[in-house]
């Protein structure tokens, strides 16, 4: 079997800086919560505090939250480097 790692690095300037990735981190987690894992056995779960398994708000919630990350990651990739032309 023949395997070629490539190290793949943005160009300078084009990496999330920390407040983004806490951002992205924080996006990601609360958005893939919302969309998968909202439901019986996980903490803090409709079936648990007794609001029934009506889960479509939060599918949506997730949906959302997971598109604005995806949005702040790209927007970070397109932005110019300071000081290039």
């Amino acid at each position: 079997m023949f395997i070629v790692f490539v190290r793949v690095r943005p160009a300078r300037g084009n990496r999330l800086k920390p407040m983004e990735w806490l951002l992205f981190a924080v996006l990601v987690i609360a958005g893939a919560y919302l969309l998968l894992f909202h439901t019986d056995p996980f903490p803090a779960n409709h079936e648990d505090i007794g609001l029934g398994q009506v889960h479509l708000l939060h599918d949506i919630i997730g949906i959302v939250l997971l598109g604005v990350a995806v949005f702040v990651w790209r927007r970070s990739r397109t932005a110019k480097a300071p000081g290039s032309a």
